[in-house]
């Protein structure tokens, strides 16, 4: 206990706010109640993940008085049948009546205290989860997450996206008619979003963020610091990262400040600077880093693209609603361009101009950046070809939740600026 005592002291002295007690089962050892205490009189707020099974009421009691305790998640796979196959043990009832205790001694001492319940949706259990999310209303649990099941090694994906659509919308239409908050976890906002804005729902956007090296570090239980609970040795390429597997950085041993500042701290900062960015479903998405941002070890184990497939599906689905929408209301679809604009270009150079106005202008637009690679080759297309190669375009970050009216009159003022002057641009050959 001492040694534990000693980290929270370097934790409280680093200005750590929120330590949160995961991994096995906190409540396992009654030790635990002591550390508590210790952590509340340094004026840290503390959240705990449980299987429910030890939150007697005596226990109860006892994290109620710790006055620290803000947040209390528990672990359901399903309901009654199927949760007691998965943990192979008859403990779901048990932990209904616990968490009934729970929510029953919280108003009864008036404590401000979350309850919140953790699902990591498997396939398995998917219909289990909308009658689960009744019970657990009825009992007043406050919040319920649905994550994802994470697989390090492989672009395995546990549904495709239609069948994440459709669970989504049974959720939405579930939340129109339960108090407690429904965060699909399992998914990026980017989808929740497309399915609230499509089907009239109002499903928590919920973050999807990495916050390892910029908000959160991970100890365990020998002291071992890590980026985060994920970033461990067996979870990662062989290739990547190899002194996180040899690191000596144990936070009772080694000073909370050279932990931070260590090389592999270093290591994820660099993978917030520049992985990302190759991920294509990420260009123009209103919630990139912002409340979603990437799993270092899956960006790093997988290739981006692919670990971000549904992103890049829904993108591709959305896009493909406008191009038939243009191409239905597209009167003249052939464009042809002016004969007074030349199209010429030599081994890294494209430009674009007015022959008889002698006029030269560099352009910023990056919708007309797009066309101007669109009519690279062949300088009559039709229109409507046009458009769904700049929709596509990396040059164009386009927020999909915009209007479609709103870029189609863009599009169609890129097309009149082109016809009015003359354009010149510079591009790389292999970006073409």
């Amino acid at each position: 206990m001492k040694k534990k005592k000693k980290v929270v002291d370097e934790l409280a002295g680093s200005g750590v706010k929120r330590i949160q007690l995961l991994g096995g089962e906190p409540l396992y050892s009654d030790r635990i109640f002591d550390l508590l205490d210790y952590i509340g009189s340094k004026g840290i707020k503390v959240g705990i993940n449980t299987n429910g099974v030890m939150l007697s009421e005596a226990n109860i009691k006892r994290i109620l008085n710790a006055n620290c305790v803000d947040d209390i998640i528990i672990s359901l796979d399903g309901l009654e049948k199927l949760h007691n196959k998965i943990r192979a043990a008859n403990i779901f009832n048990i932990i209904i009546d616990n968490l009934n205790t729970l929510i029953k001694l919280k108003k009864q001492k008036n404590v401000q205290l979350t309850v919140g319940v953790n699902t990591v949706l498997t396939g398995e259990n998917t219909e289990d989860i909308y009658e689960l999310l009744y019970v657990l209303d009825g009992i007043g649990i406050d919040y319920w997450h649905g994550l994802e099941l994470v697989k390090f090694d492989t672009n395995e994906k546990t549904f495709t996206l239609d069948e994440i659509i459709e669970i989504l919308k049974k959720l939405g239409q579930i939340q129109q008619k339960v108090s407690l908050i429904i965060k699909p976890k399992f998914t990026f906002p980017f989808i929740v979003q497309y399915v609230n804005i499509t089907y009239g729902f109002k499903l928590y956007l919920a973050e999807h963020f990495c916050g390892a090296d910029l908000t959160f570090a991970y100890i365990d239980w020998s002291g071992r610091f890590y980026p985060c609970d994920r970033a461990l040795p067996t979870n990662l390429n062989k290739d990547i990262y190899k002194n996180l597997k040899i690191h000596e950085l144990y936070v009772n041993k080694t000073s909370l400040d050279k932990c931070i500042t260590s090389d592999l701290f270093k290591a994820f900062s660099f993978v917030y600077a520049d992985e990302t960015i190759k991920a294509k479903a990420c260009i123009g998405c209103p919630y990139y880093k912002k409340i979603c941002y990437p799993c270092m070890v899956v960006l790093k184990n997988t290739d981006a693209d692919k670990a971000y497939i549904y992103c890049l599906e829904m993108k591709q689905k959305i896009f493909t609603e406008w191009i038939q929408k243009f191409k239905s209301e597209c009167l003249n679809d052939e464009y042809v361009i002016p004969e007074n604009i030349i199209l010429y270009k030599n081994t890294s150079t494209m430009y674009l101009f007015d022959v008889k106005l002698d006029n030269i202008y560099e352009i910023e637009d990056n919708l007309i950046k797009a066309i101007l690679v669109s009519l690279y080759n062949n300088s009559s297309k039709n229109k409507s070809d046009i458009f769904a190669e700049v929709l596509f375009s990396p040059y164009t970050e386009i927020n999909v939740f915009d209007e479609y009216e709103t870029f189609v009159t863009n599009f169609t003022t890129a097309f009149t600026d082109i016809q009015q002057k003359g354009v010149i641009y510079d591009i790389s050959k292999t970006l073409l």
